[in-house]
């Protein structure tokens, strides 16, 4: 009961329901960081961190900046479970995979803090898998440092630490592909927005 009040007071003051482009999370929705993918056998949340430039709201505030980037994530985790919902399957969550980017800037505050919130928003929703893709660099050992005392031993246990190429993510994905080749241009799939029924209808 405690844990169903906290998710509800969460998300009356994040309100993710529902997503405008540019207004809500104008770098991160335009350049495509964030997808939901519904594949014949599991929905998939993909977060390629080569199109994220956090630092593109330097207008902001960090807590502004963070609090639209926690919107815009737990907007597309709500995607992701109404899909699951309508598949029957919501308690086991959906499949995350993570496209490492090994950019310093990503070191910078805001980038740090918005990944912190980013683990905030992932303990309200139940999680399949999480895959962090390219997890081989000192950049990436030095975040996971502040992220994995964030992290209880049950989801500790589904993260797995692999490479592009990786069969597991694969079959997740039922054989598409999760990220484009190009770090901007095309997207491999479409970008979710609007309510949420409107993007579950869209995908």
């Amino acid at each position: 009961v405690a844990g169903a009040r906290a998710h509800v007071s969460w998300a009356a003051r994040v309100n993710p329901g529902s997503l405008a482009m540019p207004r809500d999370a104008p770098a991160a929705a335009a350049a495509g960081v964030l997808r939901v993918v519904a594949s014949p056998t599991d929905v998939v949340m993909l977060f390629d961190g080569r199109r994220w430039d956090p630092w593109t709201y330097d207008a902001w505030t960090n807590e502004a900046c963070v609090e639209a980037f926690e919107r815009y994530a737990a907007y597309h985790y709500e995607v992701a479970m109404a899909l699951l919902e309508a598949r029957g399957a919501a308690d086991e969550g959906p499949a995350v995979v993570v496209k490492i980017a090994h950019r310093p800037m990503l070191m910078r505050p805001v980038a740090l803090q918005c990944a912190v919130r980013l683990v905030g928003v992932a303990k309200h929703y139940p999680l399949k898998r999480c895959f962090l893709v390219g997890s081989g660099s000192p950049l990436f050992g030095a975040a996971w440092s502040v992220l994995r005392p964030l992290l209880d031993e049950a989801t500790h246990d589904k993260v797995v630490f692999c490479e592009d190429g990786n069969a597991d993510v694969t079959s997740v994905l039922g054989g598409a592909a999760a990220f484009s080749e190009e770090s901007d241009g095309p997207h491999a799939g479409p970008l979710c927005a609007g309510t949420v029924g409107e993007a579950v209808g869209f995908l």
